[in-house]
């Protein structure tokens, strides 16, 4: 994790329960900045690009400056504490690599286990790191050090990108530049990616 760029809380929860979730956010808002928190991403529904993301789930994310904030405020806030909250919420606390940017609300979320981590870690990673550098997209969170705070839901590593808009997004992944390390992550690795359009901005 990079000095002072904090932690995202993932939240997973129905899409039914999406409005409900707004209303808390609203409802308790002082409650979240007490603990330095703040809502990054809400988004009505997900759009699956890779493997099996359950269709009626969707993701919220929050940012806070520290894991002991995040980990104070799900222990305080009188609503997110619940054990039914949301009807059964995946919580999981990710340390990031860079600030959330502004100007980038396009996210995309991939869930990765990887079966060949040399190849993984001498192979794709830099030259797609190369790749994204040049472009659009910041990298915020790449991950194994992931706290599953509450749920099922346990991912092994996460891939938090965050582009202007979906059009840059699927400009890069379908690119001819990215296909050969497209097929390689596939071969290497058993990925579900997720992409949200922050409702935030709209």
């Amino acid at each position: 994790m990079a000095d002072n760029c904090g932690v995202f809380v993932i939240l997973v929860f129905p899409i039914s329960n999406y409005q409900r979730f707004k209303n808390a956010m609203m409802k308790n808002r002082s409650i979240l900045l007490n603990y330095t928190g703040s809502l990054v991403c809400s988004a009505p529904e997900t759009r699956t690009i890779e493997g099996n993301w359950p269709g009626n789930r969707t993701i919220a994310i929050l940012h806070f400056t520290s894991e002991i904030s995040a980990r104070s405020y799900l222990q305080s806030d009188p609503v997110v504490k619940q054990p039914d909250f949301m009807d059964g919420v995946d919580v999981c606390i990710v340390p990031l690599n860079a600030l959330p940017p502004t100007g980038k609300e396009f996210f995309v979320i991939a869930d990765v286990q990887v079966h060949d981590p040399e190849k993984f870690l001498n192979e794709y990673s830099p030259k797609t790191s190369e790749m994204k550098a040049k472009g659009e997209v910041v990298v915020t969170a790449a991950s194994t050090n992931l706290i599953s705070y509450r749920g099922s839901w346990k991912p092994s590593m996460l891939i938090i990108n965050q582009w202007p808009d979906e059009a840059s997004y699927h400009t890069f992944y379908n690119s001819d530049a990215y296909q050969p390390l497209k097929e390689l992550r596939r071969r290497i690795t058993r990925s579900t990616v997720v992409t949200l359009r922050n409702e935030l901005t709209n």
